[in-house]
């Protein structure tokens, strides 16, 4: 896989996190600090860090990959609703 660098052009701030509870369920691994994606019909299955594990839990919609507004609390997630 080859990364491309984002085009300052487009408006990539109101691009949508999709909800991905729809058909995955997010869940600590037992004895460990791994997170794992889990379809909810099926045998498919990703494990991921702990940090990747808290930004996977905010896919759910309603954010967008837009910076916080200067005023505000620093971070990049932005509250749709």
């Amino acid at each position: 896989m080859n990364p491309q660098p984002l085009n300052p052009q487009n408006h990539y701030d109101y691009w949508i996190w999709p909800n991905l509870g729809i058909s995955w369920q997010l869940a600590k691994v037992r004895g460990s600090d791994r997170v794992v994606l889990k379809l909810r019909q099926g045998n498919g299955q990703f494990t991921f860090s702990p940090m990747e594990g808290f930004v996977l839990q905010h896919f759910t919609g309603k954010l967008a990959i837009a910076p916080s507004p200067p005023s505000k609390k620093p971070g990049f997630l932005h509250n749709l609703g």
